[in-house]
C-alpha cells in the first residue's frame, strides 16, 4: 500500500495548528505504521527542547515542528492514531479534523 497524506486541523480556543501527516507501513504484515507529523501553520509559541533527557514526542513537535510516532495497534484507524497524538499534544479540549491529502 502507498503511503497515505493527510492534512490535521487541531483548533484550541482562537489558537490553530495546521500539519502535515503521512502515513506509511513498517513491516510487511502491516502490523507497524510509522506517523510524521510536520506543522504547516501553527499560531502556538514554539517551546524548548529539554536539556539532559530526550525529548518526548509533544516536545519535539512543539519545538521543531515536527514529530515521528510508531503505532503496533492496526485495529485503529489512521485517523484515530492521528485524533490521539493531536489530544495528546493540544489537550482533549481541541478540535481535531484529519482530510486524506493526495
Amino acid at each position: 500500500m502507498e503511503p497515505r497524506n493527510y492534512i490535521v486541523t487541531v483548533d484550541l480556543g482562537a489558537d490553530r495548528v495546521i500539519l502535515r501527516c503521512l502515513v506509511y507501513f513498517l513491516d510487511q504484515t502491516r502490523g507497524h505504521r510509522g506517523f510524521e507529523f510536520r506543522q504547516l501553520v501553527t499560531a502556538f509559541p514554539p517551546t524548548p527542547l529539554p536539556v539532559g533527557r530526550q525529548a518526548t514526542f509533544t516536545e519535539e513537535l512543539r519545538a521543531t515542528g515536527f514529530a515521528p510516532y510508531v503505532s503496533s495497534t492496526p485495529e485503529e484507524t489512521d485517523e484515530d492514531v492521528i485524533r490521539q497524538r493531536m489530544m495528546a499534544v493540544f489537550g482533549n479540549q481541541a478540535q481535531v479534523r484529519t482530510q486524506r491529502a493526495e
